[in-house]
């Protein structure tokens, strides 16, 4: 005796041939559709009735402890989001570009062992960190040259004229 089940053969699946699909008016659409929605806003009715049936047959102790796994979650939802609030922060600190953030371990950086896998991971990965360009290095400009008169505004720049800004700027 074999436990495998045969499928039903294909003719018994499909509408029979030659039978028409009825063609219903925009006004027998349109009362399905408040049809729908009332039996959808009846059973969400039933739904909350029941809710509050077994609400009321709970006791002082049960709902406290209802109330008190419903903060529970609540607390602990508002952490997990606190949490990665803080771990795109500390991303965003160590220059982890935001399209590669997902990729990094989700840990608390407020923990030490947290904050150290986050910057471990941004050294082991350092193509997906934006690194600054480094401040570019003061150039000294001797004190006699023509540049650093130029700089101080004891002579003139031989290359710019009055006119010459005043078209720079488009005035």
């Amino acid at each position: 005796m074999s436990d495998t089940v045969t499928p039903p053969p294909a003719s018994d699946t499909q509408p029979p041939t030659g039978t028409a699909t009825p063609q219903l008016s925009p006004d027998q659409v349109a009362e399905l559709l408040t049809t729908v929605s009332a039996l959808k806003a009846e059973n969400e009715a039933a739904k909350a009735a029941a809710k509050a049936a077994d609400d009321a047959k709970l006791t002082d102790a049960q709902r406290a402890e209802k109330e008190r796994k419903d903060w529970q979650a609540q607390v602990d939802a508002d952490r997990a989001k606190l949490k990665q609030d803080r771990r795109g922060l500390a991303l965003d600190k160590l220059g982890v570009l935001p399209k590669f953030q997902a990729f990094a371990p989700d840990v608390d950086p407020t923990e030490p062992a947290g904050a150290a896998a986050l910057e471990k991971w941004a050294k082991d990965y350092p193509e997906m960190v934006s690194r600054p360009a480094p401040p570019a290095q003061p150039v000294d400009v001797p004190e006699g040259s023509m540049l650093h008169k130029i700089l101080t505004g004891a002579a003139k720049s031989p290359f710019m004229t009055t006119d010459g800004f005043r078209r720079l700027l488009g005035r």
